[in-house]
C-alpha cells in the first residue's frame, strides 16, 4: 500500500522541500524513474530505510499468537474499522 501511495505521489510530481543529502534534492528525485531514484539515495539513507522496514516487521510479527493463527491484527498496520453500527440493546 505504501509503495502504490508513494509511486502515486512521484507521478504527481509531489516531493518533500529541501535537500536529502548535501548533494541531492528531493526535487531531482522526484524526476527520476523509481529504481534510478533509489541509487541516487545514499547508502546510509538506504540503510536507514530498510532498517526502519525491518523493525516495523518486527514488532507487528513478534505477538505470541500470530493473527493468522487466531490471534489480533496489529494495531500498527490494520486500525480496528467498525464497519457496523453499534446496536443498542
Amino acid at each position: 500500500m505504501l509503495a502504490t501511495t508513494g509511486s502515486l505521489v512521484q507521478g504527481a510530481g509531489i516531493h518533500f522541500p529541501g535537500q536529502l543529502s548535501s548533494d541531492v534534492s528531493f526535487e531531482s528525485l522526484s524526476t527520476m524513474k523509481p529504481l534510478d531514484a533509489w541509487d541516487a539515495i545514499p547508502e546510509g539513507g538506504r540503510n536507514q530505510i530498510i532498517f526502519t522496514i525491518f523493525l516495523a516487521e518486527l514488532i507487528s510479527e513478534s505477538k505470541p499468537v500470530h493473527y493468522t493463527k487466531g490471534g489480533d491484527y496489529p494495531t500498527i498496520v490494520f486500525p480496528p474499522v467498525k464497519f457496523m453500527p453499534e446496536s443498542a440493546e
